[in-house]
């Protein structure tokens, strides 16, 4: 922690005379008796920082904001967050932390046993997606056959890896599910095919247990889960080969749990709050990420000392659906109906009707099986959840198919006038 801290400090003298963003955000503190920062509590009086904030800023400084350390020309690598869940936020990389990121990927590679004897395969037309960009320029660096998905529906795809004899592939949770139900419905063989690895970044679906089985079990091949953000500068956990949960990536991030909402420290469960160290181009300190974890209390028995999580994402913290006076997070969800091996695919609505909540689930099956899915599934969300919903069965187009990541909350409350 103290060679951390040590490097905070660096960044924060280099940040508070160079970046705007965060000269305007800590004007009204009283640094004198913040700085230096040599303790997690001094650290702890520095104001959380929002992906709101970012957005915003970039609304009024347009395209990129101010949360540059240095002139436009030192930064080569443009990146763009989804916009799921708000406006997308854009972000740039500089060499020097592109290399991080680079860094950091094949850390992980050497954990889960990727070598330069391997075949990957990008299953996704990633575009700026940091994610899968990054792991594609990193497997190259590792001296691995990089083979790009790009320009490819879903069965051209599936029909590439088992041609390619691809042996890793990297891919979305939600994604790698519907390239094995297309691959089913086609009578392509994935199970048996040359993948042994299968990457998964993007969604908190692979830190799910009943997901993470199935993936496992229709693919044949170990599953690993990554997590980073667009902004983070860096790959923040990574599991190691144990594939029980993530390890935080402690040797570049500060990581702070805290209660989401008292913003107090936890210490066992709660939302990451990440602050990267190396950082100084464009720095995330004390940024508030919204992904709730828990974490282990035993040590991991690969010998890595870094904090690691019980299963990894548990869920997002905005990712809850309320109804009806009752909290089900979506983590809750994914894993009963990933138990039903007949559902490929699903969707979630809420609506009111009569002023009367109504939660609304759609959802394709595999073929051979029959509707009294339906009655099955409400009786086990029934019990579960002791909330009574709608079934429908979709077709499989109702589903798009390239997607990088699944919509799965669609609520329509809002649209209503007057409805808070």
């Amino acid at each position: 922690m103290k060679d951390r801290l040590k490097r905070l400090n660096k960044l924060i003298k280099i940040v508070l005379k160079q970046n705007k963003f965060y000269i305007e955000k800590y004007k009204k503190l009283n640094l004198a008796k913040i700085l230096p920062i040599n303790s997690p509590e001094k650290l702890q009086k520095l104001p959380f920082t929002n992906k709101e904030e970012f957005v915003t800023d970039q609304e009024k400084h347009p395209p990129y904001g101010t949360n540059l350390t240095f002139s436009l020309d030192n930064y080569v690598h443009y990146h763009q967050t989804s916009g799921s869940l708000q406006k997308p936020l854009v972000w740039l990389n500089t060499d020097n932390a592109w290399n991080r990121i680079i860094g950091d990927w094949k850390s992980f590679f050497k954990e889960a046993g990727l070598t330069k004897r391997d075949i990957m395969f990008v299953a996704s037309s990633y575009g700026p997606f940091i994610g899968f960009r990054s792991a594609h320029a990193a497997a190259e660096d590792t001296g691995c056959l990089v083979i790009p998905g790009t320009l490819q529906n879903s069965l051209q795809r599936i029909k590439n890896i088992l041609k390619l004899k691809a042996t890793v592939l990297a891919s979305t949770p939600s994604y790698a599910l519907k390239l094995a139900n297309i691959a089913r419905d086609n009578n392509l063989d994935i199970r048996n095919s040359d993948v042994r690895i299968i990457i998964q970044t993007g969604e908190v679906g692979a830190g799910v247990v009943s997901t993470k089985k199935k993936i496992e079990e229709v693919w044949g091949a170990k599953c690993f889960d990554i997590y980073g953000l667009t902004e983070s500068g860096g790959m923040v956990g990574y599991e190691c080969r144990m594939r029980d949960g993530f390890h935080f990536n402690e040797g570049q991030f500060i990581i702070e749990i805290i209660d989401p909402e008292t913003g107090k420290p936890s210490s066992e469960e709660g939302e990451v709050v990440i602050t990267n160290v190396n950082s100084i181009d464009n720095p995330v300190i004390r940024y508030r990420t919204g992904d709730m974890v828990r974490l282990q209390k035993k040590p991991c028995k690969c010998g890595i000392k870094y904090k690691k999580t019980l299963r990894g994402i548990l869920r997002r913290k905005d990712d809850v659906i309320t109804i009806r006076g009752v909290n089900i997070p979506l983590y809750d969800i994914e894993n009963l109906l990933r138990s039903f091996n007949e559902i490929k695919e699903y969707e979630i609505k809420i609506y009111k009707k009569q002023e009367l909540e109504e939660l609304e689930f759609n959802i394709s099956i595999e073929k051979n099986y029959k509707e009294d899915i339906k009655e099955k599934l409400k009786h086990s969300i029934k019990e579960a959840f002791n909330i009574r919903v709608n079934i429908n069965l979709k077709g499989d187009d109702y589903f798009p198919s390239e997607k990088l990541k699944v919509k799965r909350i669609i609520d329509l409350r809002k649209q209503v006038p007057g409805n808070i």
